[in-house]
């Protein structure tokens, strides 16, 4: 339970380029009566995903975010890790069919929440 938790996690943090992944920010949902462990947290605390550090739709910010010899680390886990090495650590062959469909993966406007069309084209 624990080990597949963990590695979907940094999968999940990989693919979304979150850089600030670090012990703090793991859990495990515990039993108060027995001290049970019941299951892995649910995934929280993901602000220092490359969502968060877009302004104005810019897409070259998206391609900074992910490139490998930026200025500013953001292409590694807080861990130190390249996002595309824990890819290839933690993928499983279950989740290469739903990663294949994420190329081409678009976010559309919401009816009632609407960012800019630029955002949303930078995002997808």
């Amino acid at each position: 339970m624990g080990k597949q938790a963990l590695s979907d996690l940094m999968l999940f943090d990989a693919i979304i380029g979150n850089v600030d992944r670090h012990l703090g920010n793991l859990g495990m949902l515990i039993d108060n009566d027995t001290n049970e462990l019941i299951k892995p947290a649910p995934i929280f605390d993901n602000g220092r995903a490359f969502i968060n550090f877009i302004k104005g739709g810019k897409s070259d910010q998206v391609v900074d975010h992910f490139k490998l010899g930026c200025k500013y680390p953001f292409f590694k886990s807080y861990f130190n890790y390249r996002f595309d090495k824990l890819v290839k650590m933690h993928v499983a062959s279950k989740y290469l069919v739903i990663l294949d469909r994420l190329e081409s993966f678009a976010f559309i406007a919401h009816p009632q929440y609407t960012p800019s069309i630029s955002f949303l084209a930078t995002l997808s």
